[in-house]
């Protein structure tokens, strides 16, 4: 076992015993371990491309209805945990809401959208734009 990680590569030796009844796992091999550190539950997550990035810090655009038209709003949010190209947002938007993951760079507040497609998740709806 490693005494210290290595500030270079951020990783550290670990040993883990593995069965290996059918003898696939031969000595020297190398492998990329994922521990599950926590699980969450009844959390919001969508895909990191969907956050972006300004002044203000971290937002997403939702959908909303206006005058009977689909429109873009801007939301400040907070992230929690990310892993596997997805984030938990963990304030800013609340289940059951539209939040735009494909075209959110090419809008501004208020802009009429156009939704194209879009995907179930637990308890929002991800929705992409033109």
């Amino acid at each position: 076992m490693g005494g210290a990680i290595d500030a270079a590569s951020r990783t550290f030796p670990i040993e883990v015993r593995v069965e290996n009844r059918e003898g696939i796992l031969k000595p020297e091999m190398t492998a990329r371990l994922f521990v599950t550190r926590d699980r969450l539950a009844d959390v919001l997550v969508v895909p990191q491309t969907a956050v972006l990035l300004d002044e203000a810090g971290y937002g997403v655009f939702v959908v909303g209805s206006e005058d009977g038209k689909r429109v873009a709003h801007a939301r400040t949010v907070e992230t929690g945990a990310s892993y596997g190209g997805y984030v938990v947002i963990t304030d800013g938007i609340e289940a059951g809401e539209e939040v735009v993951i494909l075209g959110q760079q090419n809008l501004t507040e208020g802009d009429v959208v156009e939704v194209v497609s879009t995907t179930e998740s637990a308890s929002l709806r991800l929705v992409s734009t033109e």
